[in-house]
């Protein structure tokens, strides 16, 4: 099995799989390849299946258009206000801005000085996981982490938020990295 390995000042391994497929093991600075390839070897039933889940994804998704993607950003960045301004009133916050973007590994952001960013590609999801979204970043504005705190806040607003959480991990409709 291909791999890269990347080593920093941690504590404990981390096992990514890219939806290329490529398998990234994140390793202490003073681990040896033998004992990189150990945990490999460990955790090779769970890597194999995740290389599968990302080739499933690949066949089932399809890159959007140029055209599709300007008009989810001009779409987002009417929506996404309007559903903010509507839950930072529920919430009692104030966001310092919000942005459209093109991340593609993430559905949103909140900085540490409190500005927003959503990426365009939320649009993709239904109305109630892009409230969902919307709640979790402004929600960050009161709990800068995810703590059991920071879900409290968000299930004062979305009693229901782990359906709408495996909603979106389930979305595989669009390839949203393309």
């Amino acid at each position: 099995m291909d791999y890269t390995v990347k080593k920093s000042k941690r504590k404990t391994y981390s096992i990514s799989v890219g939806r290329d497929g490529t398998v990234e093991i994140k390793a202490p600075l003073r681990r040896s390849k033998t004992d990189i390839e150990k945990i490999l070897k460990k955790y090779s039933p769970w890597i194999e299946k995740n290389i599968a889940k990302q080739s499933e994804k690949a066949k089932q998704g399809r890159k959007l258009t140029e055209e599709e993607i300007a008009g989810l950003k001009s779409k987002a960045k009417i929506v996404l206000a309007e559903k903010t301004r509507y839950y930072k009133k529920i919430i009692g916050v104030e966001p310092t801005g919000v942005k459209i973007t093109s991340a593609t590994t993430r559905w949103g952001s909140c900085s540490g000085t409190n500005s927003i960013c959503y990426s365009y590609r939320v649009m993709l999801l239904s109305n109630r996981a892009q409230d969902y979204i919307v709640v979790h970043e402004l929600c960050h504005i009161l709990q800068k982490n995810h703590s059991p705190k920071f879900y409290r806040e968000v299930a004062k607003i979305l009693p229901d938020y782990k359906d709408r959480i495996k909603e979106i991990k389930n979305f595989s409709n669009f390839d949203l990295y393309g």
